[in-house]
């Protein structure tokens, strides 16, 4: 596996708290009336976190993960979302994990010899497909701490 990111937040009691780590792509949509809206679309991963700190010094923590991908599909784009929602209960310096967020993109391309992969019956000599399934998983590691 590889370190893909280690961001670091910190956060008050019982204040929200939220890391983004992804980019934005440009879905297109349309109105009523037919006209082309181009929204922009987050996908990556978003973890939210609540902190509470309780009378004997441990940390309730609020988590939220979703992981967000997209796909090329007839006529657009397919959006997914896997997501983790729970509450724990730590010391400071404990460390959570939290994992099990898989994700399978399959893609499949065309290649081939330009025009004459498209000649009736000896086309198909000159083109093949490729298919190809990314699977990735991601694994979070949480280290709340109390700070004086």
């Amino acid at each position: 596996g590889r370190v893909l990111d280690q961001p670091h937040i910190i956060t008050m009691d019982n204040l929200q708290a939220e890391i983004f780590s992804g980019k934005q792509i440009p879905i297109n949509t349309q109105d009523e009336a037919g006209n082309i809206i181009t929204q922009m679309v987050s996908i990556g991963t978003r973890l939210t976190v609540t902190p509470r700190i309780t009378k004997d010094d441990k940390i309730t923590l609020e988590l939220d993960v979703e992981r967000s991908g997209y796909a090329y599909a007839a006529g657009g784009f397919e959006i997914t979302t896997r997501s983790a929602k729970t509450t724990l209960n730590v010391k400071s310096g404990d460390i959570v994990v939290i994992g099990g967020l898989v994700t399978n993109e399959k893609q499949e391309t065309d290649y081939g010899v330009p025009l004459i992969k498209d000649l009736p019956l000896i086309g198909r000599l000159f083109r093949f497909k490729s298919h190809t399934i990314n699977t990735s998983v991601i694994t979070i590691f949480i280290t709340p701490t109390i700070l004086d």
